[in-house]
């Protein structure tokens, strides 16, 4: 496909946040405002039109400014295929350093299903769900079920940080490569 645009401003947080992509790769801008802890998420267990599993999601800081990843999916339920299990790997590159990488893992475990057209598991709309493993400022994460990565930002107000992102359905060196394409 071709590249589009897409802009919008969270109402909720006030960041402004400037989209474009290709078929493999993505340039991102965020415009914030002032923080001591202002983040890019990562989800990885998505709406999808299929059921989805996340069976593993290692992310790793690979230096100041960059960030790889190893997506594990299995989409069981492929009606034209049947069951197809799959990674997706990806490279981050962030305009200036980052802070901290962390990550989050709700209802940890393969099993974990995301229901077509569903936003979130079902089990997490039950009264008693205890909420996410949440890690901080580590150098890797490695989760599974409904999980994400992210990385902190101390930002002045009006502050931009721009990402590169390459994936790949082949390797992170081919991840790399559609990058800096």
């Amino acid at each position: 496909g071709g590249i589009g645009f897409y802009s919008v401003r969270l109402k909720d947080s006030g960041i402004k946040v400037d989209l474009t992509a290709t078929t493999r790769a993505s340039l991102q801008r965020y415009t914030f405002p002032a923080s001591d802890q202002a983040r890019v998420m990562y989800p990885f267990l998505l709406p999808n039109e299929y059921a989805l599993h996340v069976l593993k999601a290692v992310v790793r800081r690979i230096g100041a400014n960059e960030i790889e990843g190893t997506i594990e999916m299995h989409l069981p339920d492929v009606a034209y295929n049947g069951n197809q299990r799959y990674n997706l790997y990806f490279i981050s590159q962030f305009s200036r350093p980052f802070e901290a990488l962390g990550g989050w893992e709700n209802l940890a475990g393969a099993d974990v299903r995301l229901k077509p057209r569903a936003y979130r598991p079902e089990a997490e709309l039950q009264k008693d769900w205890q909420g996410p493993k949440v890690m901080t400022d580590v150098p890797a994460v490695n989760f599974s079920g409904d999980c994400g990565a992210f990385v902190t930002f101390k930002t002045t107000a009006g502050e931009q940080v721009a990402i590169r992102t390459g994936i790949s359905l082949v390797s992170l060196e081919e991840a790399r490569l559609n990058l800096e394409q």
